[in-house]
């Protein structure tokens, strides 16, 4: 999925400039422009700074005819992979040292919750969010679905 999607990603780069490229007229490649990036940013820009862009993707010409998956793109599908695995790692290991099902089903329960804290609260403080907010958060979702999980059975 990451491969596929940082092909596409790149693909949609290349459409763009096309579009900027072949618009009729300078209001619609300011639109293409502008719609290409988040509205936050384009805010920020004025018509001056947009028809700069236009002028400077109106000179690019040497556009890949089509895009394909990189040594870099096979680099990071490589680091998502390892990144999920080790982010599963901690939650299925007690089910390795202990032998009672029930006691490992809980003790990765906890694992999971403490780990949905951590992420809420690095994820909040990424954000410029309130971290301790954000971690206890996630706690209770998390205590939300183990209680789901143990009335349908788990």
């Amino acid at each position: 999925m990451f491969l596929m999607s940082a092909v596409t990603e790149r693909g949609h780069g290349v459409v763009t400039i096309r579009s900027v490229q072949s618009a009729r007229n300078p209001a619609e490649a300011h639109r293409v422009i502008t719609n290409a990036m988040s509205p936050l940013m384009a805010s920020t820009l004025t018509t001056d700074d947009i028809e700069r862009v236009r002028q400077h993707l109106l000179r690019m010409r040497d556009l890949p005819p089509a895009t394909s998956i990189t040594r870099e793109d096979w680099l990071r599908a490589l680091g998502v992979f390892l990144l999920v695995f080790l982010a599963t790692l901690p939650v299925v290991i007690p089910f390795f040292v202990v032998r009672d099902a029930q006691v490992a089903t809980r003790l990765s329960n906890a694992i999971a919750i403490v780990m949905l804290f951590g992420c809420g609260y690095w994820l909040a403080a990424h954000g410029g969010y309130s971290p301790w907010r954000a971690g206890l958060s996630m706690v209770l979702l998390g205590v939300f679905l183990v209680a789901i999980a143990i009335a349908l059975g788990g």
